[in-house]
């Protein structure tokens, strides 16, 4: 259950690509449909917060950026 008490927003963010195999998602399981993004490759995340703005970016470890987005957008 959520507290109505907090008005504060979560995220979570959950990510695979640190460094055991990677492979294709796959679709069979019940919440395949609720993935919003899935990168078959090796990644990490970083979060930047600038001016009231908080961003994630998905990065590969050549430095190419996977995605890019805005976590708070209003």
């Amino acid at each position: 259950a959520i507290n109505p008490e907090y008005d504060h927003p979560i995220w979570q963010i959950v990510t695979g690509g640190a460094g055991a195999p990677v492979y294709e998602q796959d679709k069979s399981v019940p919440w395949a449909d609720a993935v919003k993004a899935f990168h078959s490759t090796h990644h990490f995340c970083l979060v930047e917060i600038k001016q009231g703005e908080v961003w994630l970016e998905v990065v590969t470890p050549a430095g190419g950026v996977l995605e890019r987005v805005r976590l708070n957008e209003e």
